[in-house]
């Protein structure tokens, strides 16, 4: 289900374009989401480990193929925004491989999938490595999947929704999300794995973690300078 206290993303809105569905490439022609990535580069979108291995704290376990994977856009490259009712008429982009962290805990929820076709035509949203957070600071959620009960705006079947959360923690591992208010009306629910957390400044939007339970999720900051997120080489003088 998509997130609870939602709203549809108007047409003309491309803030949030670089928050994907995650499908099969099986299922490309058919309405069927089951988690979010989020596009951080052209080529390269995160999301958690356990939509391709539910099983990953299990070092025996086996990962999903990359190429069995791929990534569902809401706006395509001439400009248009695809339908649910037309589900190939969004733009897909199948995954060619898998970036994974070192470790196996909770916290390493996350993997790297590197894109088949550089996503051009779509800003990136900016990984904030050093975001500020404060205890019931206010954050923008956007979310893929079936309609939820509570929507303030109805939606088709696998469109995506935003809305605003309230984090009661933070820090560089992992946050916790509180229950719906008045200023942060929106709720996760169970398959919104992969909802970014964003800081929406303008037309500036910077990730700082995704959600990877009703609860919570991690956040970037504890990839910094990892194979993941490498620091960017220094200029030479």
């Amino acid at each position: 289900m998509a997130i609870s206290g939602g709203v549809g993303i108007a047409p003309n809105d491309t803030r949030f374009d670089s928050v994907a569905g995650v499908t099969l490439t099986e299922w490309v022609g058919i309405n069927n989401v089951f988690g979010n990535a989020t596009l951080v580069a052209a080529n390269r979108v995160v999301l958690p480990r356990h939509l391709i291995n539910r099983n990953f704290p299990n070092r025996r376990s086996v990962d999903g193929t990359a190429g069995a994977f791929t990534i569902r856009f809401r706006r395509t490259p001439d400009g248009l925004v695809g339908t649910a009712d037309n589900p190939a008429s969004f733009h897909h982009v199948r995954v060619k491989e898998w970036i994974f962290p070192t470790g196996r805990k909770d916290t390493d929820d996350v993997v790297i999938g590197i894109l088949e076709t550089p996503v051009t035509h779509i800003a990136p949203a900016v990984v904030d490595m050093k975001a500020k957070v404060n205890k019931r600071s206010v954050l923008s959620v956007v979310s893929w999947g079936p309609v939820a009960v509570q929507l303030s705006t109805p939606v088709s079947k696998g469109t995506p929704l935003a809305g605003s959360v309230a984090v009661t923690s933070f820090d560089k591992n992992k946050f916790r999300i509180g229950p719906p208010t008045p200023a942060a009306p929106a709720g996760v629910v169970p398959n919104d794995s992969g909802t970014p957390i964003l800081q929406v400044n303008g037309g500036v939007v910077k990730i700082v973690g995704f959600v990877t339970t009703t609860t919570g999720g991690v956040s970037l900051q504890q990839l910094e300078g990892t194979r993941l997120f490498p620091r960017a080489p220094r200029a030479r003088r």
